[in-house]
């Protein structure tokens, strides 16, 4: 079994040759510009690596996420 390592946001800076918070820019529209240049690196280093943006880890950065909670207990 082989285990592969998930690629991460700072590969996907260094593949592109940008700051960790330019990629930061372009996975979250709206918090900053990035030339249309840039973000097509960006995107072709995302491809290259096949990176997915991790949710946990943007969960414990924003300190928000989308679970709901659910008890099925008895109720008496």
């Amino acid at each position: 079994m082989v285990d592969k390592k998930k690629s991460t946001i700072k590969d996907v800076a260094a593949l592109a040759d940008v700051s960790i918070g330019v990629v930061s820019r372009v996975l979250n529209p709206g918090t900053g510009s990035v030339s249309e240049r840039t973000r097509q690196r960006i995107i072709a280093a995302m491809q290259t690596l096949s990176y997915t943006p991790q949710s946990a880890a943007r969960e414990l950065k924003t300190n928000l996420n989308n679970t709901i909670g659910f008890s099925g207990g008895r109720h008496q």
